[in-house]
Parts: structure tokens; sequence; C-alpha cells
């Protein structure tokens, strides 16, 4: 039966939800034992540290991330009520070859050497749950009483149904997730659940809470952004996707705020200016000599008070023809953006015809106060 204390928090970009996690551990009883589990080694060693710095000992509480979990606490323990020859020695992080892919036995899953396919462990894992009838989320109950997934929108596929029999079983688990930072999957051949994954989970998730097995919680107040670069930010997804408007908590001022449309031509000038941090979506994109730059997939986690988007020709769309991003791109989008504090300004060609395209393709952003100001050159 599902532990009725499941919990799935749904975050907006600078919700403090890896705090919240922290928060939530320290207040657990000090007798019970947990594991926090993130998919990214960075978000391993900042909670380590974050716990360390806040209590007396780590005793009761595990910090691993998934892929390790996965081997080590579900796969590699009962492996052999499967593969009843095979000897686990570690890990493959390469591609499979299309021979792998194509094959249904213990190949599929494991090389000759005894290291597991990363692509296929998610499923291999979901195979030794079912063959062993459950016997890995047993074991796990009687080592954990509770269980926190950080970053939960970098899962996929089988990753989800491992966490639906922890939902089920008797240990409490808390997801936290931002289905709009979605930008990792731990498996790019896993298709179980392909139209509910990264931005879409929240379908996922509201099934999960209709079927009793968790209770759905938001955290849509923003403590990075202020509320214009927050509107904003959350246009970039389609209104049928459902995600709740964003809250800005931020109080302080900037003596530069709003939103801003520059030409490339004055990428150097205005990134030295302000100190802005120039987000591209990869290096081929050429910025000049400026302050600081990063491309899209490197900067989420990042602050900056001002912030410069290198546009794309399917963001200039978006401006320009209110036509929506492809969805990873999208997510990219909106972890650019939802870096800046006080100022966001999209790098186009062309500055002014751009900012007349974009009045008459969204109309709705007036009402909205989303409003894009030309930036003008220094005097």
């Amino acid at each position: 039966m599902a532990n009725t204390g499941n919990n799935v928090i749904v975050a907006v970009a600078g919700a403090g939800k890896t705090e919240e996690v922290t928060r939530l551990i320290l207040n657990e009883d000090g007798k019970k034992r947990i594991c926090f589990l993130t998919y990214t080694r960075r978000n391993q060693r900042e909670e380590a540290d974050r716990l360390a710095a806040k209590t007396t000992s780590l005793g009761n509480v595990d910090v691993m991330g998934w892929i390790a979990f996965l081997l080590n606490e579900i796969v590699r323990p009962y492996i052999r009520v499967l593969f009843c020859d095979v000897k686990i020695e570690g890990l493959t992080k390469r591609r499979p070859p299309e021979y792998v892919q194509r094959a249904t036995g213990v190949e599929r899953f494991i090389t000759s050497t005894g290291n597991v396919w990363a692509e296929h462990l998610p499923q291999l894992a979901v195979k030794v749950i079912e063959a062993s009838k459950d016997a890995p989320i047993r074991r796990l109950e009687s080592i954990y009483d509770s269980i926190y997934i950080d970053e939960a929108q970098d899962l996929c596929g089988n990753d989800y149904v491992v966490i639906e029999h922890l939902l089920r079983s008797n240990i409490k688990v808390c997801l936290v997730a931002d289905p709009r930072q979605s930008s990792i999957t731990t498996s790019t051949l896993d298709k179980k659940y392909k139209n509910k994954i990264g931005v879409n989970l929240l379908a996922l998730y509201r099934d999960y809470e209709r079927r009793g097995i968790c209770s759905l919680r938001s955290m849509n107040k923003t403590h990075r952004c202020s509320q214009v670069l927050a509107t904003f930010s959350d246009s970039l997804f389609p209104p049928l996707m459902g995600f709740e408007k964003t809250v800005s908590a931020l109080t302080e001022r900037n003596e530069h705020e709003g939103l801003y449309l520059i030409s490339k031509k004055q990428i150097e000038e205005y990134a030295s200016f302000y100190s802005a941090i120039v987000l591209r979506w990869n290096k081929r994109a050429k910025v000049g000599n400026v302050p600081e730059v990063a491309n899209f997939g490197e900067c989420k986690g990042m602050t900056r008070n001002h912030v410069v988007v290198v546009s794309t020709k399917p963001i200039q769309q978006f401006l320009t023809e209110a036509k929506y991003l492809e969805v990873n791109s999208m997510c990219k989008f909106y972890v650019a953006s939802t870096r800046a504090k006080h100022s966001l300004a999209i790098a186009v060609d062309d500055p002014e015809a751009t900012l007349d395209k974009l009045r008459m393709a969204h109309p709705e952003w007036l009402d909205e106060g989303i409003e894009f100001s030309v930036w003008e050159k220094l005097k």
C-alpha cells in the first residue's frame, strides 16, 4: 500500500527547491533513515555540503546519484534472479550498438565483460524488480524511512516505473522537480512514457495524484526574477501545458530593469556596461570580448543581475511570429531567461523591426505587463 505521505513538489525557477528539500530533511525525526537522490554529481556534492553545514552528523542521511542507486541498490543485489550466471562489474556509458538495442536477452543489458549499459539501466532495474516480485523495494523498506529525489525533471521513461514502485511502498517518497527546466535525460533510448517526460511531466504527476499515490504541491514563487521577467518566462510555454503563473518575491531594485532588444552588434558594449552574462546556444555564436559567457546548457543554477540571450532562428520566430519553440529548445530558453534578476536583453539582428513584429504577434503581452524596449546605444 502506498505511503500517504508521498509528495511531488513542482517548483518554478528560483523557488529554492533544493533548499526546500534540505529543510524537509532537517525537519525529519533524527532517528529516521533518509536517502537523498539526484541525477547530477554537482547536486550530490552541494546537498551533502548543505546538510553537513546545518547538522552535526550525516549519519542518518545517505546522499547518492540516481544511476548509482539503480545499479547498487536495485540491480546488483538481485541480478541473478533475472540472469542466473551474471556478475556485474560496473557500468558503461557508451551508446549501445544497434545489435544491442535490438536484443531482448542479457546482451541487451550487460556487456560480455559484465558492465551494464547505462542507457538500458532503468529498464533493467524494472525487470529485476518485477522478476524478484518487488524484493529490491522490500529491501529498501528495511533500510530507509524516507527517500527524497531532487531534479526529478531530468529522469525519464523507466526511471518513473521504478519511482512508481517506490510510491506504492511503505517508504515516504518526495520528488522535487521543475519540468520547465528539463534538459537532461537518463536515457535517450528509453521510450516509456515518451509523451509524459520533461516539460510534460506535470501530466504524469497529476495522474499519480488521481491514483492516490502522492499529493501534488506547487512552489510558484520565485526569489530570483522580477515579476516582468517571470511573466515573460512563463509565456514561453503554451497555456494548455497547465503551469501555474509565477509570482515574484523579489523586493530588491536595480537602476537597470526590464526587457530589452539589442542588436547582435551591441552585445559587447551592452554586456560590458552592465556586467551582464551572455548566454548563447553554442560556441558558434560569436559575442566578442564580454565579461562572462556561457552556453544555454551550462547555465542552470546561475543567478545574475543582468543577462543577454543571443537569439536563434526559433527564438526570433517565437518573438515575431508567436511560434512556440521545440520542447527541448523551449526549456533551454526558459533556463537562460530565468537566470536574470533585473534585466533580460535579447540580441537580434534588427531590434526595431523585431519590436514592431513582436507587438503584432503578441498583443496580449501588454495586458500581462510584458513590454520590450529597444536599448539605445550609449552616447
